[in-house]
């Protein structure tokens, strides 16, 4: 009786998991409806910032201008991107940064033909669709996605140094990349590599310093009269922020909302498998569990930063249906 009540509960939370997005994507008010009308603008912001730093204008100053002008608010400091990608598009130009990024999505496909299924590659094409879009270079959670997927690569050549560099890219692009640096310190030491600990750790102090002189020139700039959301950032959206966040991904925005059901499907049966890497399990769920707590409603577009993370799971949905349906579900066992 036991072993029969172990077999299903793979089945049960799939199930759970198929339904509720199911409900999410059909209920009166869908989820495109709750994301931002106000990408474009987001855009001309952006735009407008790194004009201004082009023409010699300091960053937070002219963050704070721009945001404070375009009725964005400002009192927190999470409202404030970091400097270091839009000081490189100031610098470098939109030319070479739009290059920058295909380079590097360039160099994720390629790695990922060499270490996981071609099935991974493709799917992974579908998810970097964004580098055809001339606006992609301004978000910040697109770059560190992609950083993130090449550090996990990267970690599973063995090559964890290069793993950390990757990371430490992500999170100074976008603090978002937080949760997937705590995931891999933590895979690290679970593992007993040591150094890799003492690595991710060296980089969380460093970061941590430049992040507080962040804060500090963000209050410094910060406008009179700031405003504040209604809510905090901590909004606890549950599934249906997350399947907001699941939906940023490759042309499902455009496509009829069964098909988003079958990707969320897809990626619920997948982590079921035991041929995935265990990284690619590991952060996948982590940022699933931050999207239900974090992120506003309009914020959907943080899912860039799991897409290319979550894409390699797709490969291993066949995989992830023999173990649900596997008649020795009572001793599950997943990759190491």
């Amino acid at each position: 009786m036991h072993s029969e009540r172990l077999r299903l509960i793979p089945v049960t939370i799939t199930a759970l998991v198929i339904i509720a997005t199911a409900v999410v994507l059909y209920r009166p008010t869908p989820p495109s409806e709750t994301a931002s009308p106000t990408a474009a603008g987001d855009v001309a912001m952006y735009e407008a910032i790194v004009t201004d730093m082009v023409h010699g204008v300091p960053y937070y100053r002219a963050a704070g201008r721009e945001l404070h002008e375009r009725g964005y608010q400002t009192r927190s400091i999470l409202g404030w991107r970091q400097p270091a990608l839009y000081q490189g598009l100031a610098w470098g130009g939109v030319m070479v940064a739009r290059g920058w990024l295909i380079a590097c999505v360039v160099l994720l496909l390629m790695r990922s033909t060499q270490q996981l299924p071609f099935a991974a590659t493709l799917a992974l094409c579908h998810a970097c669709l964004f580098v055809v879009a001339s606006s992609s270079i301004y978000f910040s959670e697109v770059w560190a996605g992609v950083c993130i997927a090449l550090s996990l690569l990267a970690s599973l050549r063995g090559r964890h140094g290069l793993a950390t560099l990757w990371g430490v890219v992500a999170l100074l692009i976008r603090e978002l990349a937080a949760p997937f640096c705590v995931a891999m310190t933590v895979i690290a030491w679970t593992n007993g590599r040591t150094r890799d600990v003492r690595r991710w750790l060296a980089a969380g102090v460093v970061y941590g310093v430049t992040y507080a002189a962040h804060v500090a020139l963000s209050l410094q700039a910060m406008p009179e009269g700031a405003r504040s959301h209604t809510h905090g950032w901590l909004y606890f959206g549950g599934p249906v922020f997350l399947v907001d966040a699941l939906r940023f991904h490759g042309l499902l925005p455009l496509l009829p909302r069964v098909m988003t059901l079958a990707f969320v499907g897809a990626l619920a049966v997948s982590a079921w498998s035991v041929r995935m890497p265990r990284e690619f399990r590991i952060v996948g769920l982590v940022y699933a569990g931050f999207f239900t707590i974090a992120g506003q409603p309009f914020d959907g577009y943080w899912g860039a930063m799991a897409a290319p993370v979550l894409a390699c799971w797709l490969p291993y949905v066949a995989d992830g249906a023999r173990q649900i349906l596997r008649s020795d579900r009572s001793e599950p066992r997943l990759a190491t």
